[in-house]
Parts: C-alpha cells; structure tokens; sequence
C-alpha cells in the first residue's frame, strides 16, 4: 500500500471511478480528524491537479448542548470551498425512541446529507469512512446482526441518482493522524451524548487491544474480507 496519502488518494479515486473531472461532490464533514482530513486531502489534489471539483463542504449540526460550528466555518473559509450548516433536531426525539441515540442521529445525519445533494442536484456524496471503520462495521455485522458486510468504495443508492464515495477507503487511521500533524489539522471537539457508548465503541476497543499485540490485525482483516474461500463456507 502506497503510503504517500495524495499518491494512495489518487488510486483510490481511479481504482474505483469515483470521481470524474470537473464533478460536483458533496463532502460530510463531521469535525472529526478523518472528515476533516477528507476534505483537506480533496481540495488539495483539485488545485495540484487540476481537477475542476466542485466541492461542498456539508456539516450537520445537532441540537446537542454547546454544538459549535464556527471553528468548523472558519476552516471551510480558509479553504476557500463552498458549505453548508445543516441543523437537525435530534435530542428529544431520540430520549422517545428504544432503538438509541446513535442509531437515530446516524440516519438522521445521513438523511440531511442526502436531501443536500438532492437540492443542489449533486449525485456524489464524499464520506470519510477508512480501513478501521470496514473493519469494525464487517466484525458488527457478525456479532449483532448475523451477516457478513462492509463499507464499500462506491455505493449507488436512489436507482443510481445518489453515489457514496468513500475516498479514504484504503486509509488506515496511522496515515491519517500522519497527513493531519503534517497540515496542521485538529480535530472539534463537539461533546455527543453517545460518544462513550455503543456497539462501535465495544468493538474499537477489541480491535485497539488485539492491535496493540499484533500491529498488522487491521491489515488482515481488511483483507481477509476480499479474500473469502467460499469452498470452506456453508451455503
């Protein structure tokens, strides 16, 4: 795997089709370290090469006590790319509701996105999913639903009026940290409810500690998901 993250983010692009030149892409930016590092890492290829992107920048705001959306704002400005704040009342709904708060404010999010992209008439949607987040979804899967699935690097939704792009895929967490202290990127620290609970943290932690022993565990399974012996396999 290259580990020069504009060389790895061109590959990534190619390798899937995931963005043509001179395509509109809308870009979720959550304040984290991975979104943040998404968007720095896209308008960057777009003015060294000259890919003619029309990008805009997307942050949904929950109604969560002390959400702040100026740091975020600043840095949209500071790279010169267009956006928009997206409010979504979530906090009382979710205290109603038995399937939890991340559940609820997860679809919620990615519904704002969508009606985004449907408004302004962009058919790509960029999200900053990575190597750890396959791997975690691919383990919860298996351990709480019974299935066997995983991100992907291009997903068509709406009868293909809608594509998730995800041009971080082969991203570990290492690169990203690394291109972020090289930019200078922190990430905001909005406080979410959930941030200490659920089934995602349960099994992060799992894979930190397995990691910790056996650095190439993230490595494995990321493979192991694209190299499946269906001979040994029940159907």
């Amino acid at each position: 795997m290259s580990r020069s993250p504009l060389s790895l983010l061109h590959r990534t692009i190619t390798t899937y089709q995931l963005l043509a030149d001179h395509d509109a892409v809308v870009v979720g930016v959550s304040g984290g370290i991975d979104s943040l590092c998404l968007l720095s890492l896209l308008n960057e290829y777009n003015h060294k090469h000259g890919k003619g992107w029309d990008i805009l920048a997307a942050h949904v705001a929950p109604d969560f006590p002390n959400w702040r959306t100026r740091p975020l704002e600043r840095m949209f400005r500071r790279l010169g790319v267009r956006y928009e704040i997206l409010p979504l009342a979530i906090a009382d709904t979710s205290a109603r509701d038995p399937r939890g708060l991340c559940y609820l404010c997860a679809r919620a999010r990615r519904l704002k996105l969508f009606d985004l992209a449907r408004r302004t008439g962009i058919s790509r949607l960029a999200l900053a999913h990575h190597v750890e987040d396959v791997n975690e979804t691919f383990l919860m899967g298996l351990l709480y639903n019974a299935t066997a699935s995983a991100f992907v690097p291009r997903q068509q939704l709406f009868s293909g009026k809608l594509d998730i792009i995800r041009p971080l895929y082969r991203f570990d967490k290492p690169l990203i940290r690394r291109y972020a202290a090289s930019h200078g990127l922190k990430p905001i620290r909005n406080r979410c409810p959930g941030a200490d609970s659920g089934k995602r943290l349960v099994v992060r932690r799992f894979l930190n500690r397995l990691a910790r022993e056996q650095p190439r565990i993230h490595a494995n399974i990321f493979s192991g998901i694209r190299n499946v012996k269906r001979d040994y396999l029940p159907t």
